[in-house]
């Protein structure tokens, strides 16, 4: 068990790093050793493909550990990780450019998170980002940059640099939108030393990306 422990923390920091495929083969290792399915190390794994397979562009499979990790947390009354698969799944359909899809999906998560009465400031600035982020991209951008403030506004009440960070970008891209380059580069380099601060420099990477854009 301790070997599937480390083989588990091991095939994340694959992920961590973009070594998708290298940790996609490590997370079907550790899933073809579990015995017990339902079991914390059988939905460890499937959370941590579902990133994975997301990140490859399996949408569908990516869908369907999303969705097995829902039919769990319903069955053990876990409302935790069931909002949290939620919120998952609605980030497959965002990165599927599904925007219609993905916004009904988080806009359920935001339901759950009040009936659930789940105060963590994180989770409702990652909610609040999502909505955000895939309205931007449905082209309403009023409406985006509102909810895009609610998210930074739980960022900073959480003091979470990585949600700070993202709120940022978020604010950075709907800038880019708006033709404001001054107020886009100031967001982004906002983005950028929240994301110094989470060590977190594959963010880093992508916000030097969205820098470069004219």
């Amino acid at each position: 068990m301790i070997i599937l422990k480390e083989q588990i923390d091991q095939a994340f920091e694959l992920f961590d790093r973009g070594c998708l495929v290298e940790a996609e083969e490590l997370y079907n290792k550790c899933l073809s050793k579990i015995e017990t399915p339902n079991s914390n190390e059988y939905t460890q794994v499937l959370h941590g493909l579902g990133y994975v397979k997301a990140g490859l562009k399996k949408f569908d499979e990516a869908r369907s550990h999303y969705k097995e990790l829902i039919t769990i947390a319903l069955s053990k009354k876990d409302k935790v990780n069931h909002f949290i698969a939620v919120h998952q799944l609605g980030m497959v359909e965002r990165m599927a450019e599904n925007y219609d899809e993905s916004l009904n999906i988080f806009q359920l998560e935001a339901k759950l998170l009040k009936d659930y009465k789940i105060d963590s400031l994180i989770s409702w600035s990652a909610n609040y980002y999502e909505q955000g982020y895939v309205i931007l991209k449905m082209g309403n951008i009023e409406s985006a940059q509102q909810f895009m403030d609610q998210s930074l506004q739980c960022a900073r009440r959480s003091e979470d640099a990585m949600s700070i960070g993202c709120a940022y970008r978020g604010f950075g891209e709907i800038y880019q939108a708006k033709g404001d380059s001054l107020s886009a580069k100031q967001s982004f380099h906002n983005a950028k030393e929240a994301f110094k601060r989470a060590n977190d420099n594959i963010a880093i990477q992508e916000i030097d990306k969205l820098l470069s854009k004219k």
